[in-house]
């Protein structure tokens, strides 16, 4: 399990990463939270920094359709957690398809 200070400085890295990716840009489909279906970030609205948010706090959750908006943000989780030292085990096994 992570400790708070991995996580703080994961999520910081996320925030960066994902905003450098995403932020006021839009994307052709929608970003949901895989635990409970909320909707994350909707389809073709312009990414704020209020998403990006929203998206590093359900991070282990993120799901999206097969395209490589998937594949580029599960690669930027993946490497994130490993250059923090952050392993969940069996549950780390996020499919980049």
């Amino acid at each position: 399990m992570p400790t708070k200070e991995q996580l703080k400085s994961l999520k910081e890295e996320l925030t960066k990463s994902f905003s450098e990716l995403l932020l006021n840009e839009k994307l052709p489909l929608d970003i949901l939270d895989a635990n409970n279906g909320e909707l994350i970030v909707p389809a073709n609205v312009k990414i704020s920094r209020g998403f990006i948010r929203k998206m590093v706090q359900k991070y282990r959750s993120i799901e999206v359709d097969p395209s490589p908006v998937r594949s580029k943000l599960f690669q930027t989780i993946i490497e994130a957690e490993n250059k923090h030292g952050i392993s969940y085990g069996e549950e780390s096994a996020i499919e980049i398809s």
